[in-house]
C-alpha cells in the first residue's frame, strides 16, 4: 500500500478522461477514475510500482463491474496514468502508476490559480516581518514530497466518525471507502449519518466489536444485522430461572415453620431452666 500515491489520488484536480473503444470516442468518469487508481494505490510501492492486483479483488474494492473495470483502465492507460510492466508471479498484469502524471494536477496551495484560496483570502495574505520571516524556497527543479493524509483527509472517515463518534483505523482507511462507495451505489446518492446509524446501532446492540468497520457490509446490502439467537437464548433461559428461584423462595412451607417453631419453644425452655438454677 502506497499511502503517498492514494494521497496524490485524492488531491488531483481530475476530469472524465476521454478514450477511444472499438474506434468510438468514449468518456470514463473522473470518480470511477480514482477510484480504480486508489485500488491499485492500495497494490503498489511509493514509486508506484508493483499494482498487479486480479479482477475478482479489484471487482471486492471498488463494487464495479469486471467490464467497468476493464473500459476504466483502459482510460487511465490511453491518458498515461499506468504503463503496464508484465505478468506478475501470479500471471496477473503487473502496472505501474506514473506518479509525475497525478503530481500535475495537484495544485500547490500557494499557487494564484489554487482553488483552495479565494480573492480575498489571497489579499490578506501575511507579509514577510520580523515575526513572519519568509521560508527559504526550494531550489529550481526540486518538488516539495507530499504531506502524509490525515483521517480528516477523507470524506468517508469524517461520515465514520459522525457515526461511531471515532475514526477507523488507519489500515481500513480505504476499507471504510469501499464501503461507503458501495453505499452510495445502492441508495443512488450520497449517504448521511441517519443512512447508516441504524446499522451500527444494531451491530454494536449485538454486543460485537465496536471498533470494526464490517458492520458496514450490512448497511450495503441495506440489510440490519439479525439479533444473535443464542444470546437472545441464553438471556431468556437466564430470566426464566432466575424467575423460578425467586418464586420458590417466596413459598411458606408449612413443615419448616412448625420446625422453626418447635425450636423456638425449645430454646425459651432451656433459658427458663438455666434462670431457675441459678
Amino acid at each position: 500500500m502506497s499511502i503517498e500515491i492514494m494521497s496524490l489520488v485524492f488531491k488531483a484536480e481530475m476530469t472524465d478522461l476521454p478514450y477511444k473503444k472499438d474506434g468510438k470516442p468514449r468518456n470514463a468518469k473522473a470518480s470511477t477514475v480514482k477510484l480504480l487508481l486508489l485500488a491499485y494505490a492500495d497494490h503498489a510501492n511509493d514509486e508506484g510500482e508493483g499494482a498487479y492486483p486480479g479482477y475478482d479483488k479489484l471487482e471486492t474494492k471498488t463494487a464495479l463491474s469486471r467490464q467497468g473495470i476493464a473500459d476504466t483502465l483502459e482510460a487511465v492507460k490511453q491518458n498515461g496514468f499506468m504503463v503496464l510492466e508484465g505478468l506478475s508471479k501470479w500471471n496477473t498484469n503487473s502496472y505501474r502508476i506514473i506518479k509525475d502524471k497525478l503530481k500535475g494536477l495537484v495544485k500547490p496551495l500557494d499557487s494564484d490559480e489554487s482553488s483552495h484560496l479565494t480573492s480575498a483570502s489571497q489579499a490578506t495574505r501575511l507579509k514577510p516581518s520580523l515575526n513572519h520571516p519568509v521560508k527559504p524556497s526550494l531550489k529550481e527543479g526540486a518538488s516539495a514530497a507530499p504531506k502524509p493524509p490525515k483521517a480528516n483527509d477523507f470524506p468517508s472517515n469524517i461520515l465514520y466518525r459522525e457515526v461511531t463518534e471515532k475514526y477507523p483505523a488507519k489500515s481500513n482507511w480505504f476499507t471504510v471507502l469501499n464501503f461507503i462507495h458501495g453505499v452510495s451505489v445502492r441508495l443512488g446518492r450520497q449517504p448521511t449519518k441517519d443512512d447508516l446509524f441504524p446499522f451500527y446501532e444494531a451491530w454494536t446492540g449485538n454486543g460485537w466489536n465496536q471498533y470494526s468497520v464490517n458492520w458496514l457490509e450490512y448497511a450495503v446490502k441495506g440489510e440490519l444485522p439479525k439479533m444473535n439467537g443464542a444470546k437472545h437464548a441464553n438471556t431468556t433461559n437466564r430470566q426464566s430461572n432466575a424467575g423460578t428461584r425467586n418464586a420458590a423462595q417466596n413459598e411458606i412451607d408449612p413443615e419448616q415453620l412448625e420446625r422453626d417453631r418447635a425450636l423456638g419453644e425449645r430454646i425459651k425452655a432451656r433459658r427458663a431452666a438455666q434462670q431457675a438454677s441459678v
